[in-house]
């Protein structure tokens, strides 16, 4: 008899076949072995060998459902470009052989124990990222995040390291998220499947699962969830600024198959490489629709390839802006804006590509509105968008309700244009709330810049709606409703209302940061425990360009700094380390692509230790990022956040570390790691951040580095960039959190044995990484030796 499966107490993983187990009896003599004859039945799937691979239809032998899992007969899967880079080795997977599979909708046939509800003959919809409901993002709305996913490629099940799926001969078969929808019947876990009604096409509910979500879900919802913003600053200002650009073309020459573009920051809001390409969707012979996409475009004219250039100090300097026009006609290229963009932009031959995708796609998202109106009629479509924009809007005045009256006020500083150091400029935001609405009030900003670090006024905006959403209703949707119970006032001219010529604007999104940081600063204490810690405050855009030893240009734009950071806690846990500002949507590329497409090396990306806010909660830790040069290269630096802390601490939480820039090696050196010691700075060149003049170290009360004291940074094969980002804001008392979590964060690096002491009043002992011990003593400041008597130990 063949044992089909193993069973080791005591949560010990076990690969079984061919009649034995591959965890000897002997390893452990507390260890109980128990074999359990698993009933299996036969099904046919499609299986990759290895990745890259080919698919394969294969038989193999299915499992009994275990406690908290059931057994699905498929009813209709989707075929997700996910599923094709498994296939291509695009998104390679280890542990082959592999069922792939993670969009599909079956009935159900076989339940484990605990069911949950799920019954036989039910009917059910797989997710590709299961939702335990209970973990810190489930908790907070965010599922999409649930701990269990970092499981979902690893080919076992998640919970017990087990298989469900067998080949003949005896070999296991890993399955895609757990689900494995591209084979015949499938065993998942209850925490992938979604139970939905018997009259609902499985044909059509099986893309709900993660076509609908990551696809639609991601164009709607991706400013609705906690840490909201990320691309509202995109979706928010296109309200007005769509609007605006239709109604000073004209609706009326519009014509079908028509794509609009228009990329002037006071028309439309953001930068001029964010054009809106604005499709109108006809039905019937008139506009009933729009059909509008955003992109930011790799380059646009200008001073600088790329643009992202703090010098540039007119409307002239920032690019080519472009009212509205035409850049399709009747789905045919409309030669003259074509032109007009090539002539007075970089990289033509690389631009021209993306302008065809996007018109694709906005085609594509025409026939999809058109579908929905000839299916469920016009004045459905109209009133489902009504709706939503009446449901947010609701959602957002009652949490505006909620909020005691009062003016608060509160202030973000963003520590100088690339004019001078003198000056320091401040966002100033007076919150006035009465009943069911609210006023941000920005007089008292500083005025506008005199280079491109401003915003306009729909930015502005975009921040106090989205930055209120984020902390009044972080779980609803994001719409233009969201506004309805929200005014603003805000003096033309200033850092967040900049006026051309003059007021040129790019780097719009620190301004964006620095109002989010004022809107927690303001209402910190009216929120109580609801508040939440400030970010990290800043993506510290870096650009880099140069010329290789063969003679090939190349440029890096904000990839190679510190562009992503940690956020505050706030009453659930504490603050995430490696993620991006509040409201700002942006990626930390791979390590290894950005080291082979830049002669660059990642020599660090680590946390550092006691830079986060301390608190209940602590916020997350500081990233220190350390980038070597491997050849010489040139340099236009954008830290904006480190004159004053950006990570708040909130309800009795401390403010998290500032952080700052340096370049070691500036002149070259021999290529190898920057060592993390106080005498390392001496010799370094600070580039940004309050430091000691004399030993270069961060220090509150030292003297203000200037990023922008040398127009472009040149550096030498070997000289090394060093990022410290903001540390996140901690939230409640931090003598109040639990001790055991302070030993974890000794072990894990984010807290020394000293900070501990001094800023928690958990003394450790032991050594820290490998077995540290929490003696806790009833004073708030308890001595650093661990000598004392202690109250208890862990």
């Amino acid at each position: 008899m063949r044992i089909l499966d193993c069973d080791v107490r005591r949560s010990t993983p076990s690969i079984v076949s061919k009649g034995y187990c591959s965890t000897s009896i002997g390893e452990s003599p507390c260890r109980t072995v128990e074999l359990v004859r698993r009933r299996v039945m036969q099904v046919r799937g499609a299986i990759i060998w290895e990745s890259p691979g080919n698919l394969d239809v294969v038989d193999m032998e299915l499992s009994d459902p275990r406690p908290d899992e059931v057994q699905v007969k498929m009813v209709a899967s989707g075929m997700c470009h996910s599923d094709d880079h498994h296939v291509t080795g695009d998104s390679p997977l280890t542990g082959c052989p592999f069922a792939l599979g993670h969009e599909g909708a079956g009935i159900v046939t076989k339940v484990g124990l605990n069911s949950k509800g799920i019954e036989e003959g039910d009917h059910v919809v797989f997710s590709g990222i299961p939702s335990c409901g209970h973990c810190r993002w489930c908790a907070t709305g965010m599922s999409n995040l649930c701990d269990l996913a970092a499981g979902i490629l690893a080919g076992p099940r998640w919970t017990d390291g087990t298989y469900r799926l067998h080949l003949p001969d005896g070999r296991p078969v890993g399955q895609l998220c757990g689900i494995s929808t591209f084979v015949d019947t499938t065993t998942a876990p209850l925490d992938s499947v979604i139970k939905v009604d018997k009259d609902i096409p499985l044909d059509k509910a099986c893309l709900v699962g993660c076509a609908v979500s990551t696809g639609w879900g991601a164009a709607v919802n991706s400013a609705a969830v906690w840490g909201a913003g990320r691309i509202g600053l995109f979706l928010g200002t296109l309200q007005d600024g769509v609007r605006a650009a239709v109604e000073e073309f004209g609706v009326d020459r519009l014509s079908p198959g028509d794509l609009l573009i228009c990329n002037d920051p006071s028309r439309v809001g953001n930068h001029a490489n964010d054009v809106c390409f604005i499709r109108p969707v006809f039905h019937s012979g008139r506009v009933v629709s729009f059909m509008v996409l955003r992109a930011h475009v790799i380059d646009i004219g200008g001073i600088t390839p790329g643009g992202f250039d703090t010098n540039k100090r007119n409307i002239y300097e920032t690019g080519l802006l472009i009212g509205p026009r035409l850049l399709f006609h009747a789905e045919e290229p409309v030669r003259e804006t074509f032109t007009l963009i090539f002539d007075n932009s970089r990289f033509g031959e690389i631009q021209l590509p993306d302008y065809k995708t996007i018109h694709s796609c906005c085609r594509f998202g025409e026939s999809l509105i058109v579908e929905s109106v000839d299916r469920y009629g016009l004045d459905a479509y109209l009133g489902t968008l009504e709706y939503l924009c009446d449901t947010t809007a609701e959602r957002m005045r009652l949490a505006i309700a909620a909020l005691p009256d009062g003016d608060y006020e509160g202030t973000a500083s963003i520590d100088a244009d690339a004019e001078d150091a003198d000056e320091e400029y401040l966002v100033r935001v007076t919150v006035v709330k009465r009943g069911d609405r609210i006023e941000a009030d920005f007089s008292g900003s500083s005025r506008q810049a005199r280079t491109a670090i401003n915003a306009g006024a729909l930015d502005a905006k975009t921040a106090v709606g989205v930055g209120l959403k984020v902390l009044l209703d972080p779980l609803g949707h994001f719409t233009s409703g969201s506004f309805r119970n929200i005014d603003i006032v805000i003096p033309p001219g200033t850092i967040a209302s900049a006026l051309p010529p003059d007021g040129a604007i790019f780097f719009y999104w620190e301004v964006a940061n620095a109002v989010m940081t004022a809107l927690i600063d303001a209402l910190r204490d009216a929120l109580g425990e609801r508040a939440i810690g400030g970010d990290c405050g800043s993506n510290n855009v870096h650009n880099a360009f140069g010329v290789t030893a063969d003679g090939t240009p190349w440029a890096a734009s904000a990839v190679a700094g510190a562009e992503t950071g940690p956020v505050g806690a706030d009453r659930h846990a504490d603050g995430e380390g490696h993620i991006c500002p509040y409201l700002i949507n942006i990626i930390s590329p791979a390590t290894e692509g950005i080291e082979a497409q830049f002669p660059v090396m990642v020599m660090r990306k680590e946390y550092a230790a006691d830079t986060s806010g301390t608190g209940l909660h602590r916020g997350g830790a500081a990233i220190m990022k350390d980038i070597m040069r491997t050849g010489p290269a040139r340099h236009q630096v954008a830290p904006f956040r480190f004159r004053k802390p950006s990570g708040i601490g909130v309800h009795g939480g401390e403010d998290g570390v500032q952080g700052g820039v340096w370049i070691f090696g500036q002149d070259g050196a021999d290529l190898g790691f920057v060592p993390d010691r106080d005498d390392a700075y001496r010799d370094a060149t600070p580039v940004a951040g309050v430091m000691d003049p004399e030993s270069n170290q961060l220090d509150p009360a030292g003297v203000y580095a200037y990023y922008a004291s040398e127009r472009t940074w040149a550096t030498k094969p070997g000289a090394t960039f060093r990022y410290l980002t903001n540390g996140g804001g901690g939230w409640g008392d931090p003598f109040t959190r639990d001790p055991e979590a302070v030993k974890t964060d000794v072990r894990d690096g984010y807290v020394s044995i000293e900070a501990a002491a001094e800023r928690y009043g958990v003394v450790i002992v032991g050594d820290p990484t490998t077995t540290p011990r929490v003696c806790t003593w009833t004073s708030r400041r308890p001595p650093r030796c661990g000598c004392a008597t202690p109250t208890r130990s862990r």
